[in-house]
């Protein structure tokens, strides 16, 4: 019996990261893909993203809703240490918030693999936030070249 618990636990350690787990962070930096349906704008969304080994990152949104159709553009750096994930956010469509001004996203890391990236959001006060809230899941694969 003590034999079968053991092989379960020791499978069961390759199916899902563990609580916590580190991420090796190099896997972030590439080209990567999301869909989702965004509740809050009631819209579907595919966003094409770009992190560099130099930690600076954009990302373009293609919105979709049944009203309009709309593009939403971010670039800044990011941060990865084990399964803490930051976005610091420096230009919104173009356009900066001034010297040294940014607007920092925190997430946690679900799962990262060389094609798979999956992360929510890690925001604990959601009164504080302008974007999306505790609970928001996004998942990305990575964008081969050319596409």
């Amino acid at each position: 019996m003590k034999s079968l618990f053991f092989k379960f636990i020791f499978l069961a350690s390759f199916v899902s990261p563990a609580i916590g787990a580190d991420f090796n962070c190099e896997n972030i930096v590439g080209d990567w893909e999301s869909r989702r349906y965004d509740e809050t704008l009631e819209a579907y969304t595919v966003t094409n993203a770009s992190y560099s080994k130099d930690s600076s990152w954009s990302f373009q949104t293609y919105i979709q809703s049944l009203a309009t159709q709309s593009i939403h553009s971010e670039s800044g750096r990011w941060e990865c240490v084990g399964s803490d994930f930051l976005m610091h956010v420096q230009e919104v469509n173009g356009n900066g918030f001034g010297t040294g001004d940014e607007i920092t996203h925190r997430y946690k890391i679900l799962n990262l693999d060389y094609n798979f990236f999956r992360f929510e959001v890690a925001t604990e006060n959601c009164a504080d936030t302008i974007s999306d809230c505790k609970g928001v899941v996004f998942e990305s694969t990575r964008r081969a070249h050319g596409s």
